[in-house]
């Protein structure tokens, strides 16, 4: 799934979909998150020098790219350790739903209930029951939760 620029993009603008800290020199720099000092796609501030000169879409991409990444390794070793199950072999969407559920808050996301869910294929159960999977320092993730209602609920 992380060659799919519409999976990236889907992650990206659920993530800020307001796109805080996004000035007019089109740059991003670092802004309050309940999580913290996030920058761009809602990501820890990889670069304190962002404060003062921002990071380009670009920069900011290529970071995203890179943590996507680890999340990915540390799901797969999850899944194999956990599961026995191989990430490469599952369907793509369930990949996608995995990916964008460990990737924020990372792995918190995937509770056993979660993952035995998405492992199953059961995405109608997955929503019906655990729509709201992200959360805020206890509150509700609306953004994210809604974007991926949007993309994953069956038609």
């Amino acid at each position: 799934p992380l060659d799919n620029p519409d999976f990236l993009a889907y992650l990206r603008d659920a993530a800020n979909p307001h796109h805080y800290g996004l000035r007019p020199d089109n740059r991003h720099y670092p802004y309050s998150a309940p999580e913290g000092r996030r920058i761009a796609h809602r990501q820890l501030l990889w670069d304190n020098a962002a404060y003062a000169s921002g990071v380009t879409r670009a920069e900011a991409d290529a970071q995203h790219l890179a943590a996507l990444l680890q999340t990915r390794a540390a799901l797969a070793a999850r899944l194999a350790s956990e599961h026995a199950a191989d990430f490469d072999k599952l369907p793509r969407q369930r990949q996608e739903i995995l990916l964008d559920l460990a990737h924020a808050p990372p792995l918190g996301g995937l509770t056993p209930d979660t993952l035995r869910l998405v492992l199953d294929g059961d995405i109608a159960a997955l929503i019906r029951t655990h729509a709201y999977v992200r959360y805020q320092s206890h509150v509700p993730d609306h953004f994210r939760n809604k974007a991926f209602i949007a993309r994953h609920a069956p038609q």
